[in-house]
């Protein structure tokens, strides 16, 4: 199976860098980026195509070492904004229109299968008395913390374009950490 995401993920990732750093700042930084992350990003970034996950994640590693100075979490930021993005475009009237209990179940899984071409996305549970839905993502065949934090970051955003307030996404079970699968706890009040 070719790991593949699309083009959409790269663009939000370099729209929340220039928001952000502001244009000479993201200038700047870039240049500290390794030669290929460098050049990918200088270059005509196609919002429906497909590239390889790993420019994905040697992106995201140039950015938590370069930017974010180690710190991973930071890497949900991203997540949230991505979504936040792809709420605001073409996934606006999906998003809003739908029932929850649709949203929770389906629009979850159409969103990752949208950017990833790997691995599967499911929501096993759903219970909105007790404010808690577990997400388990399988069949990733590799192991990136990098990856995992900034999916945490999307589910924010995804609880959060519903009005969720309180927020909270904990990763309970890891690939990167020898699991086999990620499992992903949001909570709110």
């Amino acid at each position: 199976m070719e790991l593949k995401v699309r083009g959409g993920a790269f663009l939000a990732t370099k729209q929340f860098l220039l928001e952000k750093l502001g244009e000479k700042e993201y200038g700047e930084k870039i240049k500290e980026f390794s030669p290929e992350i460098k050049s990918f990003l200088k270059s005509n970034i196609i919002e429906n195509l497909f590239y390889p996950y790993e420019l994905f994640a040697k992106l995201n590693k140039d950015i938590v070492e370069k930017i974010f100075k180690g710190d991973k979490k930071r890497l949900r930021d991203i997540g949230k904004y991505s979504i936040r993005r792809a709420a605001n475009g073409s996934f606006r009237e999906v998003y809003m229109k739908t029932d929850l209990k649709t949203y929770v179940y389906n629009l979850g899984s159409f969103t990752f299968n949208y950017f990833y071409k790997f691995g599967k996305f499911k929501v096993m549970k759903f219970d909105s008395e007790k404010k808690e839905i577990i997400v388990h993502i399988f069949n990733i065949p590799f192991t990136d913390e990098l990856f995992e934090e900034r999916i945490a970051g999307a589910l924010y955003a995804a609880a959060e374009i519903r009005n969720f307030k309180n927020i909270k996404v904990n990763i309970t079970k890891r690939v990167s950490k020898g699991d086999k699968l990620c499992e992903y706890v949001i909570t709110w009040k």
